[in-house]
This record gives structure tokens, C-alpha cells and sequence, in this order.
């Protein structure tokens, strides 16, 4: 009867034994895989249920309600600010403070057609950050990448975004989602509601 010898059986599956070295799976650009990052589980949940968003009722206005939202907070101090189409994500005009009466508001053609024809076709760009989304994808939550940054979860699905390093969280101290999450859902509904340009 012909036996195998052990030594052989080793020489065998030593290497199988290699292909599961955490080293070996690795992210490239060295960020984490997606089971170590820490928000993984809670940003699975948030896309699983959509984050609760429901698309009926008022539809979202992109001129009256999401161009001033993002001169007063995206464009603001010179983040996002401008009208050209560079490749960067570019919100339009930055709002003026008036600090005497404690309020910024948008010049008078930041809402015009124009500017914001140009700031929804930025935002229906693909990503600079992750190659595999656009910033905002019409009636897919799950595949507009601005929502993975405004929930804080860039990093947790590299298997979607093409990326593991996808950039810090907007705003970076802490997400919408968790700091503002009335406007994290009116930015969501927009989204749900087929991105339109009105």
C-alpha cells in the first residue's frame, strides 16, 4: 500500500496557509479592510435601511433649499466655494456674514439657473476620492459617495467606493448625519427624490 508521507502533505498546504496572512489582504493604499473599521457595522445599518429617509412628500427644491445650505455651510470660509467645473466639488457662492444682525446670506444671483445648472452637475460628477460612485447618484442612496462623507462612513466600504483612504467625514469635526440630521435627510430626500434640478 502506497502511503503519502507526511513531510509532502506540509510542502502542500504550507502555501494554502499563506493566502489567509492578514498582511497578504491588505489594502493597498494602506487603509484598513472593511472588517476593521470601527464604523463598519454601524454604517452597514444606515445603508441597509436607507437611513430611515422616506422620498414622499414635499419634493426638494435644489434652488431654494439645498443651494443656500451649501452657501451657508459647505461654501463658507472657502471649503467648496466656487462656480467652475475643476474636477473639485465646487457648492457655488459662499454666503456674506452680516455680523450686526447674526445672519449669511447668498448674493442675489447665487440661486440663478446658471449657477446652480453648473453646482448640480458638479454634484452628479463622479468622485474624486472614490472612483467606483458619483457624488450624487439620482434615487440611490447607496450610490451617491457625498452621503457616505456626510454620515462618517468613507472608509467602512472599500469593496463600493474603490477606496479605503476616502478622505475625512464632512464637516470634518463631526458628520451631518449626527450634527444636523434634519438637513443630513433633506439632502438624502433631494437623492431619494431623483437628484433634480429645478
Amino acid at each position: 500500500m502506497n502511503r503519502i508521507h507526511p513531510s509532502i502533505i506540509l510542502l502542500v498546504l504550507a502555501p494554502i496557509g499563506c493566502a489567509t496572512d492578514p498582511a497578504s489582504t491588505a489594502p493597498r493604499d494602506g487603509g484598513t479592510r472593511p472588517s476593521d473599521d470601527p464604523n463598519r457595522a454601524r454604517c452597514v445599518t444606515l445603508f441597509e435601511t436607507g437611513f430611515g429617509v422616506d422620498a414622499g412628500g414635499k419634493p426638494v427644491s435644489f434652488r431654494e433649499d439645498l443651494i443656500p445650505l451649501f452657501g451657508e455651510r459647505c461654501t463658507f470660509g472657502g471649503c467648496h466655494d466656487g462656480r467652475e467645473t475643476t474636477g473639485q466639488l465646487r457648492l457655488g457662492d459662499p454666503c456674506v456674514y452680516d455680523a450686526a444682525h447674526g445672519v449669511c446670506t447668498l448674493g442675489p444671483d447665487s440661486t440663478s439657473l446658471e449657477v446652480a445648472t453648473i453646482v448640480h452637475g458638479n454634484l452628479l460628477s463622479p468622485s474624486n476620492a472614490a472612483p467606483n460612485l458619483k457624488r450624487a447618484e439620482p434615487y440611490r442612496l447607496d450610490e451617491s459617495f457625498m452621503l457616505y462623507k456626510l454620515s462618517g462612513c468613507q472608509n467602512a466600504f472599500p469593496e463600493r467606493t474603490g477606496c479605503t483612504k476616502c478622505g475625512d467625514p464632512m464637516p470634518p469635526i463631526e458628520p451631518l448625519r449626527t450634527s444636523e440630521p434634519d438637513v443630513f435627510v433633506l439632502i438624502a430626500r433631494w437623492i431619494a427624490q431623483g437628484a433634480q434640478l429645478d
